[in-house]
């Protein structure tokens, strides 16, 4: 038998820790003027905390007594971390989130594991809001240590989920390149293609800035320099929160930092827009841009992501101007070895026609807002530098007047001082090449619009591999071109009220909304494309709820256009069905359209052998009768003896549509 008694033991050591008689270390806490000495011994402490374990055996005693000092540790902070140490307490009463994080941070820098283990599951699970708030600095400290993966966990999380939000609240061209690949990397990172694009550029600039912003005037140098700048990122996003930058700065420095280097990873994928739009992301470094591109829950339009991309990109290369036109070779080689890491992630294939962000805002016709960083327009304009230097800021913005200037005027002159990739040299591009190189992979350019593409793909094409390119290009022009391996799919968007199903994700709505529309030239890269909800689907029928009997069909869906049937095969993945835009009717009869479709998918998360089958006989393109189901000509077929019976004969073969969507013609059972 073993009994404990803990409670006595940690009463007694904490006695010992007052007691200033046997003590045989002095630790001098802090700097001036907040500075306390603590007495403590010595064989406690070398038990307790590595750290402290390898300063001790540095240290020589004189007079009996080891002298330590830790100058980077509250008094306040240390006197809770050795209670803990000597009594196995943590006292927390009275203390509020920051100062938990004061001391997760000293629990790390102490190796205080088992400390750390708690205070991230603490902080994580009851001051999440806190956390959020002040992601700047939650993020900083969750990258000072490998140590500290929940946190870092909890902020890739927040960042792949409100990336808008992140980005525009922290100055993410600072952000540390780990950090960048941790959010560019993930599936549910919350932001448009276009913008992690866009961002990963502005970040590239910013880590190289002798770069103009336009990739045009770039030579190859520039174009390696950027690729090699972004050769992990071009996956990430503007600014988190308000204090997200000192987070995702900090979490990014260090290895042992993990868990708060995932925390701002996870927050930027939940709330890009929000992030990006509090948050100046060009200052990110490249790793957490990569991270964050990376991620398919990142909720964001893949044109924002590559337009975000971009942004840092270009913020990487200051010397690039905006417009590629103007890039030389040069320029896209630096642009291009910039976002190297970055260019890989973005799911350019996703992307669609969406309306970018206006960047001028106001009532009056004469007056507009420009939105700018104070670190481009102080080295670009010598003007400008005294006025901001004599401006303060307000809620983190600082706010100048130009009376004098017309808005159309300004706009040209701040195109000028930002920089125009039509003007990039060789270099130019060479440099923004090496800075994003890890980047580059992680956007999906293959999500974006046609229309994204274009505008804002194109005149950077020096800073993508060629043969890249190419397919990416073809796969907008040639309407037979087979989709290459290994293309990164669009991210996994959160959208609410779509559509009311057991058997298909919003990956196949969004496909066949595309077919509806006939959005696209080629079909087989529509699952490649930016997830596309012009519709709500309202459920009507539900076979495991309201059966499978003709009567029920009828009753449920009789008289309704734009119908869109789902049937998933019984002891399968495989799932069919079809299109009608005309209305389903009883009396026996054939109904005519041009629109309807039937498809096949192998199954809900597999969309590379999908097959989409357009009617081909235009007058038997639906049948109707009031003893059959959803009848798509006698390619599906869906019958019962009565209407009042379920379903008996239920086949699909090829005859009034133009392809075969399985290669059996047999019957087969059916989930509705």
């Amino acid at each position: 038998m073993s009994t404990q008694f803990f409670s006595k033991l940690s009463q007694n050591y904490i006695e010992l820790l007052k007691d200033d008689e046997y003590y045989d270390t002095t630790i001098e806490v802090g700097e001036d003027p907040n500075v306390k000495i603590f007495h403590a011994h010595m064989n406690i402490l070398y038990y307790r905390s590595p750290y402290l374990r390898r300063i001790l055996a540095s240290e020589k005693k004189n007079n009996g007594l080891i002298y330590i000092k830790l100058p980077n540790i509250l008094p306040e902070i240390f006197q809770i971390i050795l209670e803990y140490i000597y009594g196995g307490i943590l006292s927390l009463d009275g203390h509020d989130a920051p100062d938990f994080l004061k001391i997760l941070a000293t629990a790390d820098m102490l190796h205080l594991q088992e400390l750390v283990n708690y205070l991230q599951k603490y902080l994580i699970e009851n001051k999440s809001e806190w956390l959020e708030q002040h992601f700047g600095l939650t993020h900083q400290i969750s990258l000072q240590s490998n140590n500290l993966l929940e946190l870092q966990e909890f902020c890739t999380n927040l960042m792949a989920q409100f990336p808008d939000k992140i980005f525009k609240s922290f100055d993410f061209i600072s952000l540390p390149e780990k950090s960048l690949i941790s959010l560019i990397k993930r599936d549910d990172l919350q932001m448009k293609e276009i913008e992690v694009w866009e961002h990963v550029l502005k970040w590239g600039l910013a880590q190289n800035p002798t770069l103009i912003s336009g990739p045009n005037t770039w030579s190859d140098d520039d174009f390696r320099t950027m690729e090699n700048t972004l050769q992990h990122c071009l996956p990430l996003v503007e600014w988190m929160e308000q204090n997200f930058g000192l987070v995702c700065q900090t979490s990014f420095k260090s290895n042992s930092l993990l868990e708060l280097q995932q925390f701002c990873l996870d927050s930027m994928t939940k709330s890009p827009q929000k992030i990006f739009r509090s948050l100046d992301f060009t200052s990110f470094s490249e790793k957490p841009l990569v991270l964050l591109i990376k991620r398919d829950d990142l909720q964001m339009k893949e044109v924002e992501i590559w337009e975000h991309v971009l942004k840092w990109g270009l913020a990487q290369n200051p010397t690039l101007f905006l417009d590629p036109v103007t890039w030389t070779d040069e320029d896209f080689k630096m642009m291009k070895n910039t976002l190297r890491s970055c260019l890989p992630l973005v799911r350019f294939f996703s992307l669609s026609s969406v309306e970018f962000a206006q960047k001028v805002l106001g009532e009056d016709p004469n007056v507009k807002i420009f939105r700018a960083h104070t670190n481009i327009l102080c080295y670009r304009s010598p003007y400008l530098r005294r006025v901001l230097v004599a401006e303060k800021k307000h809620n983190g913005l600082v706010h100048i007047k130009l009376q004098n200037i017309s808005p159309e005027i300004f706009q040209i002159i701040l195109e000028y001082i930002y920089g125009d990739p039509n003007a990039w040299s060789d270099d130019d591009f060479k440099t923004m090449e090496n800075t994003l190189q890890h980047c580059l992979l992680l956007v999906r350019f293959f999500s974006l619009s046609s229309e994204e593409f274009s505008q804002k793909v194109h005149p950077y094409k020096k800073l993508l591999k060629h043969q890249f390119y190419e397919e990416l290009l073809n796969s907008y022009l040639d309407p037979n071109r087979e989709p290459i391996d290994n293309i990164l799919l669009p991210r996994n968007m959160t959208v609410d009220n779509i559509i009311d199903s057991r058997i298909v994700n919003l990956n196949i709505v969004s496909i066949i909304s595309r077919w509806i529309d006939r959005t696209e030239l080629n079909y087989k890269f529509s699952h490649l494309r930016e997830l596309y909800f012009p519709y709500q689907f309202k459920l009507l029928l539900r076979g495991s709820r309201d059966g499978f009997t003709p009567k029920k069909f009828h009753e449920l869906c009789g008289g309704i256009h734009n119908t869109v049937t789902f049937i998933k095969l019984k002891d399968s993945e495989e799932i069919i069905g079809g299109y009608s835009p005309i209305k389903w009717e009883t009396p026996r009869n054939w109904g005519a359209t041009k629109d309807s479709f039937i498809f096949s998918f192998k199954n809900k998360d597999n969309f590379k052998d999908t097959v989409i089958s357009n009617v081909k006989d235009l007058d038997y393109a639906i049948w109707f009768h009031s003893l059959s189901g959803p009848y798509f000509g006698k390619d599906i077929n869906i019958h019962a003896s009565n209407e009042f019976t379920d379903y008996d004969t239920i086949c699909c073969k090829k005859f009034h549509y133009d392809k075969k969507i399985r290669d059996s013609g047999e019957k087969f059972y059916r989930r509705l």
